[in-house]
């Protein structure tokens, strides 16, 4: 909940506190009809007379007085009725008519003795001997004690007045300075809604820093091997905010983030600015899926789930991306482990209850391998309608739109290849860079109705300089200090194109279509991948299996994800010519086979494939060295089939899907390439936390403390 909604929720308490509190005292120190009825005990001692009547058969009557202005506590007479108060007490000789004593605040509250006060003397001697020893007489409930009674509640109107002028001090501060809660966004079918039920469209910009790019001949997308975490540099989200503001964008996308850092100025910053963040969960390097080699496991779920885990308690996180461009047009292959991805993510978001998206970033390319990847990423592998298998969001990298193009001639055929698409689709990256200079045009067309139906918006690429094949992208340079922000005429286009644009707010919540998940696609020559996914990594079973492995990784280096990679062709070599097989460790996304190991981090499948190579060469020690990153271990079964026996123990279903759990070390560093978090120190300088707050606990430890001891004073 947000802090304003808090203190407005506080404030409304507080007032009704307050006002019940003053009625309360007012009732005791004013003699109306309506707020002297309101007291602390009241006494009713009209048949007082006639009980005294039948206990000593003479009459009683003259006990009482009629005069209802007679003064208390003077023996003037008995009174029918006594009310008792904080302040004093009132008596009266009927329903409405009376007289309240004027004693002082505090009075203890001892009813017999102000009752009795009113007596004749020869009344008040008989009454003493009929009521003896009673709770009404003689209790620890009144007299000096019931003070206390008087004085909570004093204090307490007080607090309840402080209380109501400090939440409303807040909530006016909150109101000036346009602090509001950010609009929660949810999907409806393929569109997207705010909270008072108007479309939304993503306008936003990628907001990143280029980490170092390393040219080689396996690195075709000039991809970085390191990252900046943009959400974890306070003085640089501040630095920039004012801009991205100025642009217009309700949105930015960031690629990798650290989970070990602390990411509450900026995310509390944007939120405040009504800017989105769209999260990719990957990191570069190893933390991400493989072209190439691809594989669904521990590690990268781990990775995955550490970030959701961070940015869980924001609520400006529109949706996670699993992956960015990882399959592409002759490596469909990999699909179905993207798929896999999305699969157990979207399950543990829902089993904690978020409402976060889950999506996908593709390439663009021909619609013979991007139409199917897009729908196969969207559909119900069951064929059941569900949505446990399916992306959320499907982000599509275009860049078709070039100079000062046309709708015509560059997105029409691409919005009409996705016009029957069954989840929200928006354009993750735009902003072509062929034709300079960038006009930003496209603009008036992502968010018009040529494309409303279809796409949500757009990323415009990129607010931060970056280096790719085509050339360099960027709309702003900072100064070395990194203190300063230098415009460029990019950024000044494409402010210009924001700022005039408005998507249709239609269709409206209530008439967009459900949302449908159909059957998967058929394979073809383009589009090879299986419909059977990987399983969810179990990091309990591979945990299980490492300590039956007879010959485990130790690596010699500390930076040993550099190694793991050479060791595993290494070592899956010596085994072939062994005549034994990686099999266990690999899979297949075009068959749809996985080994039973395949969701084990890459640690644990090089110590497995060690193993194997030390049983094949009848345990020699030096079959486990391997330039001494390996170890044997003693504990270990001493035959192959007992190996076997332990590993088909600990993985015992080896193709099972489950809702993942947190990692058993929460605290863990990012897997993947090394990261940066700039200038910042890591500290907490975000939204205030109430119950993270050290000065707030002890605010509620005292405030505790205080009630406990009233209670006890009170009721002592």
């Amino acid at each position: 909940m947000r802090g304003e909604v808090c203190v407005g929720a506080a404030s409304v308490l507080s007032l009704v506190s307050m006002i019940l509190m003053i009625f309360v005292h007012v009732g005791q120190i004013n003699t109306s009809t309506i707020p002297r009825r309101i007291s602390m005990a009241q006494v009713n001692v009209s048949d007082y007379s006639a009980a005294l009547h039948i206990s000593f058969t003479d009459p009683f009557d003259d006990i009482y007085t009629t005069n209802a202005s007679a003064p208390l506590g003077v023996k003037a007479g008995l009174r029918k009725f006594y009310g008792f108060g904080l302040y004093s007490h009132c008596a009266y000789v009927n329903s409405t008519q009376g007289h309240c004593g004027n004693l002082t605040i505090g009075e203890q509250y001892r009813p017999y003795d102000a009752i009795t006060s009113d007596m004749a003397a020869n009344y008040s001697r008989i009454t003493a001997a009929l009521v003896e020893g009673t709770t009404f007489h003689d209790s620890s409930y009144l007299g000096q004690s019931t003070k206390a009674a008087y004085w909570m509640l004093l204090l307490g109107t007080i607090c309840a007045a402080l209380a109501l002028l400090t939440a409303a001090a807040l909530f006016a501060v909150f109101a000036l300075t346009g602090v509001q809660a950010i609009s929660k966004v949810t999907r409806e079918g393929r569109y997207l809604y705010k909270d008072d039920g108007s479309r939304f469209y993503i306008k936003g910009i990628a907001y990143q820093e280029q980490g170092v790019v390393v040219e080689s001949a396996d690195n075709d997308f000039g991809e970085p091997s390191s990252f900046i975490d943009p959400l974890a540099i306070p003085d640089a989200c501040a630095r920039d905010l004012p801009f991205l503001q100025e642009l217009g964008v309700n949105a930015i996308r960031v690629y990798s983030v650290n989970s070990s850092l602390n990411h509450d100025a900026c995310m509390a910053a944007f939120s405040n600015a009504g800017i989105y963040t769209i999260i990719d969960l990957a990191l570069p390097l190893n933390g991400s899926i493989d072209r190439i080699v691809p594989a669904w496991s521990t590690n990268i779920l781990d990775q995955y789930i550490r970030t959701i885990d961070a940015f869980s308690k924001y609520d400006n996180v529109l949706a996670y991306n699993v992956g960015n461009e990882v399959v592409v047009n002759n490596g469909t292959a990999v699909a179905p482990y993207v798929k896999a991805a999305a699969r157990d993510v979207k399950a543990y978001l829902k089993s904690k209850s978020s409402s976060v998206l889950v999506g996908y970033a593709a390439i663009n390319g021909a619609s013979n391998f991007r139409d199917p990847l897009a729908n196969y990423l969207s559909c119900d592998l069951s064929g059941g309608n569900q949505d446990s298998t399916s992306i959320d969001i499907y982000g599509l990298n275009d860049y078709e739109w070039c100079g000062d193009s046309t709708f015509q001639s560059s997105y029409a055929r691409t919005t009409g290849d996705f016009a029957g698409y069954n989840v929200v689709a928006y354009l993750s990256e735009f902003g072509c860079i062929t034709s300079p200079p960038r006009l930003w045009t496209e603009s008036g067309a992502i968010f018009s109705s040529d494309m409303s139906p279809v796409w949500s918006g757009g990323i415009a690429f990129s607010y931060f300089p970056a280096s790719s094949v085509q050339g360099q992208f960027g709309m702003v340079t900072i100064s070395e200090d990194g203190k300063t922000v230098t415009t460029s005429e990019d950024f000044d286009r494409l402010k210009t194109q924001y700022n005039q644009v408005t998507g249709p707010d239609s269709p409206t919540k209530g008439s967009a279509p459900a949302a449908a998940y159909p059957s998967c696609p058929t394979t073809n020559t383009t589009f090879v991948a299986s419909t059977t996914l990987p399983p969810t990594p179990n990091e309990a079973a591979c945990n299980c299996l490492l300590s039956t492995l007879s010959c485990r990784f130790t690596p010699a280096t500390n930076n040993y994800t550099t190694v793991v990679g050479q060791l595993l062709d290494t070592a899956c070599q010596l085994v072939g010519q062994k005549g034994g097989s990686c099999d266990d460790i690999g899979g297949d996304g075009q068959t749809g086979v996985y080994g039973r190991l395949s969701g084990c981090d890459p640690t644990i499948k090089l110590s497995y494939i060690m193993s194997l190579h030390y049983q094949l060469n009848d345990r020699n020690v030096q079959a486990c060295s391997f330039s001494g990153n390996g170890t044997v271990n003693p504990n270990a079964p001493s035959s192959v089939a007992a190996a076997d026996a332990a590993a088909s123990s600990c993985i015992a279903n080896p193709d099972a899907t489950f809702v993942p759990s947190p990692p058993a070390n929460t605290g863990g560093s990012n897997n993947g390439g090394s990261a940066s978090d700039g200038s910042s120190t890591g500290k907490n300088n975000g939204a205030v936390k109430l119950i993270g707050d050290n000065n707030a606990l002890v605010g509620m430890t005292v405030m505790a403390l205080v009630s406990i001891a009233s209670a006890v004073w009170t009721l002592a």
